[in-house]
């Protein structure tokens, strides 16, 4: 394995902490800060459901907390991560998720998926080497299996673990040597509705320490969720903050 580069380690001090599993034990996270992240993995879930996909190979899986919630779901659920770090929180939360640690450039598996799922990864792999990975992707799918990505687009600022943001016309010409987008949707919506939600949101958080006393706050917490599941989850892929593509083989 190569070594890491400035953005991977970026990343891979960020894994000092299973940072994605805390909506499970801080209700901040469960109630608000983690609304758009949930919300986004569903949407994800509900693609592989409605392909009626089963097995799935999650590559770049990070602290393992897609697969966590694939595995709820009843999906049969593989993991595999660059990071020994990483994995390590995965194997710990996730004690029945076979998880192993490899390059996506060089994956070793001997059987094939009913879907590959690439969730927020492509951003942190050198443009250069992200032909290798998807050649490594390709080999690992079935002539009728689904490949699904997920990308920032550039209305979110870059971060200094990312290498590029995409555009849905970006994305199509990056996976274009082995793939075709049978479907694009925009996650997050950047509309005036947002706006709304995020004041709403705040005011949710600021009260949030006296929810006790605070009868009412549990009903305009679930509005918020209803709130941006109606009107920001899925957008315009122009308009929003993140791209999923879902992909056949060439």
């Amino acid at each position: 394995m190569h070594p890491l580069t400035q953005q991977q380690l970026h990343q891979e001090t960020g894994y000092f902490f299973p940072y994605h599993y805390l909506d499970l034990c801080v209700p901040e996270y469960t109630y608000l800060w983690h609304i758009e992240y949930l919300q986004y993995l569903e949407t994800v879930k509900h693609l592989l459901r409605s392909y009626r996909c089963r097995s799935v190979l999650d590559t770049g899986c990070g602290d393992g907390r897609f697969c966590y919630e694939l595995k709820k779901d009843g999906f049969v659920v593989t993991g595999v991560d660059y990071s020994e770090r990483a994995i390590q929180f995965a194997k710990a939360f996730n004690l029945d998720v076979p998880f192993s640690v490899q390059s996506i450039e060089n994956l070793r598996f001997r059987q094939q998926f009913d879907a590959v799922v690439l969730i927020e990864t492509l951003e942190h792999i050198i443009p250069e080497r992200i032909p290798l990975m998807l050649r490594s992707i390709f080999r690992v799918m079935r002539k009728d299996s689904i490949f699904i990505v997920t990308v920032p687009t550039p209305r979110q600022p870059l971060a200094d673990k990312h290498y590029q943001h995409f555009t849905p016309e970006h994305l199509t010409a990056t996976l274009s040597s082995h793939f075709t987008i049978v479907q694009l949707l925009g996650d997050s919506n950047t509309s005036y509705k947002r706006s709304i939600y995020l004041f709403l949101k705040k005011i949710c958080y600021i009260l949030f320490p006296f929810r006790k006393k605070l009868p009412f706050l549990q009903r305009f917490i679930l509005f918020l969720q209803s709130y941006y599941k109606r009107h920001l989850a899925v957008g315009n892929p122009g308009t929003c903050l993140r791209l999923i593509a879902v992909c056949k083989k060439k």
